[in-house]
């Protein structure tokens, strides 16, 4: 389930894998969409309401679990896993909630999830370590922390054409908030 960042619509939307209504970025928002690429069988509900999005995914399709993209925020919403993806490069720059960081809830919240997940630590040593020392004081004793990295596969042709061998400029655009890993990723690759 996901709130459809920069769709076109504020209803509640449902899509059930091999039914006749497919989501568009329009529809959808962007990050659905690449949700929607990986599921197989089941659903996708999109709305601002998570309890009603989720009842109604679970009225139109058997399901055996809900993920909810940014869920820890929504405390209405009984759950047995909370996954907190953690960006170790910002981590001490934003002690504070929204409007001031990027921050959804406090670090006290991590007391609540089962795994924690560190994300962009490859160029942030040092943020690694702090991270680490910190998530004794905040998370849970018996979360399962694990360190997680990006895999950036370039496509090797485009229309037809093998870009290992064509390519010598590359203009790069992206809307992401903290582009900087995605760029050293691409340079990198």
């Amino acid at each position: 389930m996901s709130r459809g960042y920069g769709r076109q619509s504020s209803d509640t939307l449902i899509f059930v894998r091999g039914s006749k209504l497919e989501p568009t970025p329009a529809t959808a928002g962007d990050e659905p969409m690449e949700l929607w690429e990986a599921i197989v069988n089941g659903g996708m509900g999109i709305g601002s309401n998570r309890f009603e999005a989720g009842t109604a995914l679970l009225e139109s399709c058997e399901l055996d679990c809900l993920l909810l993209d940014d869920g820890m925020q929504h405390r209405k919403l009984q759950r047995d896993i909370d996954i907190c993806a953690i960006d170790v490069s910002r981590w001490s720059a934003h002690p504070f909630l929204l409007p001031f960081s990027y921050l959804r809830d406090s670090k006290s919240r991590l007391a609540d999830a089962s795994v924690l997940l560190l994300s962009k630590w490859e160029q942030q040593p040092e943020g690694l370590s702090l991270i680490q020392k910190d998530l004794t004081r905040y998370a849970n004793a018996d979360a399962n922390i694990q360190k997680m990295s990006y895999n950036l596969q370039l496509p090797k042709t485009l229309n037809g054409k093998n870009l290992e061998k064509s390519l010598e400029q590359v203009g790069v655009f992206t809307g992401i908030a903290n582009p900087e890993h995605f760029t050293l990723s691409l340079r990198n690759a």
